[in-house]
């Protein structure tokens, strides 16, 4: 029988810890009897996770030859860092060149272990790595073929080799929770943006396959291009040409025409004052550094 009366509701459990209290963490935290919450204290030194494309030429590994206790990591046919180190363009860093993805593994896991971590962990090029990720799926999922009746089969090499590009972003995870920054390389590209409104338009892009592109993007913090700021200048009737400049432009902005990502906010584009590659690296760390 409803008789109209509430039953007596036990107050909740106070949220959180006392002052002074240690606070539970992970599983203890939601299994104990105790304060469910702890305040969250501003991390000191939170290493970041950035990807950075251009167009051929900005300058991309000379710069980032700059950033503070910069270790390499290069990619099958990578050689354009031993190609500036030859001429006297960048300075002697520390290299791995690992050969297969089980290579490139290893190496991260070895890293997450080590005493002492690189300031920069640089991975040049991400389109060679994508490679070793298409590589050892051939080679695991589908006997060494490559074609339609193996990886390309209804694209479902790629998908495959997206859930792989997880595996790798869990690793590097791994080094960057050691303190360790992570800037990931990546050449750029004219592709086309689905427009579910109307008809798909022009975007500059990174030179991945979505389906790799698309675990990466949300790992990462920042996500910029690099660009040459060009004008359209129209040279007879009806008759327009791009006129490029020397002006390089580091671009973060979230924008239909290209492809970025930017959880720091402070900045959308950015102008490279001068023209060393201490320049252009400057000019990226001010999107962190808010300069």
């Amino acid at each position: 029988m409803v008789t109209g009366k509430r039953s007596p509701i036990a107050p909740p459990p106070a949220a959180l810890a006392p002052p002074g209290a240690k606070p539970l963490t992970g599983r203890q935290a939601i299994r104990s009897s105790g304060p469910l919450f702890s305040v969250a204290k501003r991390p000191q030194n939170l290493a970041l996770r950035v990807l950075w494309y251009a167009e051929e030429g900005f300058g991309k590994t000379a710069a980032s030859a700059h950033a503070p206790g910069a270790s390499f990591v290069l990619g099958p046919g990578e050689d354009g860092y031993e190609t500036l180190l030859w001429r006297g363009l960048v300075p002697e860093l520390p290299v791995a060149r690992p050969e297969t993805l089980l290579d490139l593994y290893h190496f991260l896991d070895r890293l997450a272990e080590e005493a002492e971590v690189p300031g920069w962990l640089v991975l040049d090029a991400l389109g060679s790595f994508q490679e070793m990720l298409f590589e050892y799926i051939t080679a695991t999922e589908y006997n060494g073929v490559r074609g339609e009746k193996g990886f390309l089969s209804y694209q479902g090499g790629y998908r495959l080799a997206g859930r792989e590009m997880e595996r790798l972003l869990s690793r590097l995870e791994r080094v960057r929770e050691r303190g360790c920054n992570i800037l990931l390389l990546a050449h750029a590209t004219v592709g086309k943006r689905p427009n579910p409104e109307g008809r798909d338009f022009p975007r500059h892009q990174i030179q991945l396959h979505e389906k790799v592109y698309e675990p990466l993007i949300k790992w990462v913090d920042l996500a910029l291009m690099g660009r040459f700021q060009t004008d359209v200048k129209e040279v007879a009737k009806g008759v327009v040409r791009g006129v490029g400049g020397s002006v390089r432009v580091l671009s973060a902005a979230n924008a239909d025409w290209m492809q970025a990502k930017n959880r720091f906010g402070d900045h959308e584009d950015v102008v490279v004052s001068g023209n060393t590659a201490l320049d252009t690296w400057k000019a990226l760390e001010s999107f962190w550094k808010g300069d």
